[in-house]
């Protein structure tokens, strides 16, 4: 219990007296050294080294414990010795120095032995011999003194600090000598000889594996790769949005595809980059559909199909009259798109260039739902992209270009002006009118191997 001497109210605690001493003004430290030397110092020896010969002043420590009793830390210690009885000056009997000398001296016989015998460990191991049990963890016990740790949560790292506190070597040279067997105390990559990180069991950089990949890959035949292809498709399909629905929510929140402006500039930008990925075969943007090679007799060089639709077309193209030389993704058409009030630039790639004789045509291979009802499907620029290429067509003197499709294990050959208008007229279409109205459309029963 404290009691305050100026208004005589009693505390329980040393916070409460001392929050209620500010009230009477006495807030800083030197304030709570008056109030003590005035109120509760009971000698006029108090704040004096207590030490003999001695007459520094001490430090005042707080309000309930007063002042020290010595001026520093050596006065205070001898204080204690000597309040405990302890020899003070006294010198040390001999029996008490030469047991400390022979201490002193086994300390000293151990730490050069355990050098030693660490010396020859570490040269031992240095030549490739590696004289401890091979099923030793020595992540778990030292490799020198088989020293363990008790710690399981840092066991790993307190062995490795055991080793440079005691033996002076540090954690990586320890693990790449022992651990990995690596005389040179260093991964270095097999390929380029770069420094890599020492739990890197290939001993090849990530480099070099992109480039060893690429001369495999190169050196696959066409039914290899597409065996490959084929397996990676199988594994793709189906694969559900890794977001939870309210992290999709948050995204949409903070997307700068919310502004309009902005929007459009960006997918202008990003259509762009991605039609010429597509040109330069860079990019699959359906990567999650069968996928895979062909190589046709009409084409000079073998093609990427997207899709098991386009697989099916190309092959049986290949076998009809339609064309007799097939250009894949040759250009690229440009299209104006108006999304919230705001219009900006798209772009597309038709799929094929067909020559038969002396004409030229554009053609697109598309799934039938697509055609059938083109406003509901989840390409929603469809319409704007084939009236880009009939616009192209005209401007380049192309005969009218043509769109191929499967319906009902047929192939149909469809006039894109034709389904155009068809589709202004009624919105949408059932392909066989196209065939009513026109002669120049036309079906051939597909041929699937």
């Amino acid at each position: 219990m404290l009691t305050c001497r100026i208004c005589n109210n009693i505390f329980q605690d040393r916070t409460r007296f001392v929050n209620h001493l500010r009230k009477h003004g006495i807030r800083s430290k030197l304030d709570l050294k008056k109030y003590y030397d005035i109120y509760i110092k009971k000698q006029d020896e108090e704040g004096i080294c207590k030490l003999e010969e001695c007459n520094n002043f001490c430090k005042f420590k707080g309000i309930t414990l007063g002042y020290s009793e010595g001026c520093c830390r050596s006065h205070r210690t001898k204080l204690q010795m000597k309040k405990h009885n302890h020899m003070i000056g006294k010198p040390p009997s001999k029996k008490r120095i030469l047991r400390y000398e022979n201490n002193k001296k086994i300390r000293e016989d151990k730490r050069i032995n355990d050098l030693k015998n660490r010396d020859k460990i570490i040269d031992d191991a240095l030549n490739g011999i590696f004289n401890f049990d091979i099923h030793l963890d020595i992540l778990k016990t030292c490799v020198f003194c088989e020293f363990k740790v008790n710690n399981i949560v840092y066991k790993n790292a307190s062995v490795c600090f055991h080793v440079f506190k005691k033996h002076n070597l540090d954690a990586n040279s320890y693990k790449e000598l022992f651990l990995y067997k690596r005389r040179r105390l260093v991964n270095l990559c097999i390929g380029c000889g770069s420094k890599i990180s020492s739990s890197n069991k290939y001993n090849v950089c990530v480099k070099c594996i992109s480039i060893a990949k690429k001369l495999v890959w190169s050196n696959f035949s066409i039914e290899e790769k597409n065996s490959i292809i084929k397996k990676i498709s199988i594994k793709n399909t189906g694969k559900k949005h890794p977001h939870s629905e309210q992290t999709i929510e948050k995204i949409k929140l903070n997307s700068a595809y919310n502004d309009p402006i902005k929007s459009s500039i960006l997918k202008a930008e990003q259509s762009k980059i991605m039609t010429e990925k597509i040109l330069n075969h860079k990019f699959n943007p359906h990567s999650s559909y069968k996928n895979g090679y062909v190589l046709l007799k009409k084409c000079d060089k073998e093609i990427f199909y997207r899709s098991s639709n386009e697989k099916i077309i190309l092959e049986n193209l290949d076998n009809l009259d339609w064309g007799d030389k097939i250009v894949y993704e040759p250009l690229r058409c440009k299209y104006l798109v108006i999304e919230k009030g705001i219009s900006y630039y798209r772009y597309t790639i038709p799929d094929l260039l067909l020559e038969k004789n002396s004409y030229t045509f554009l053609s697109e291979m598309k799934p039938f739902e697509f055609l059938e009802s083109p406003i509901d499907c989840w390409d929603k620029f469809l319409i704007e992209k084939l009236k880009s290429i009939i616009k192209y067509s005209f401007k380049n003197n192309l005969r009218n270009p043509i769109i191929l499709t499967i319906k009902n294990q047929e192939l149909y050959l469809i006039d894109m002006i034709n389904y155009i208008e068809e589709i202004s007229k009624n919105g949408f279409t059932t392909i066989e009118e196209l065939f009513s109205e026109n002669n120049e459309n036309k079906k051939y029963k597909i041929n699937r191997g």
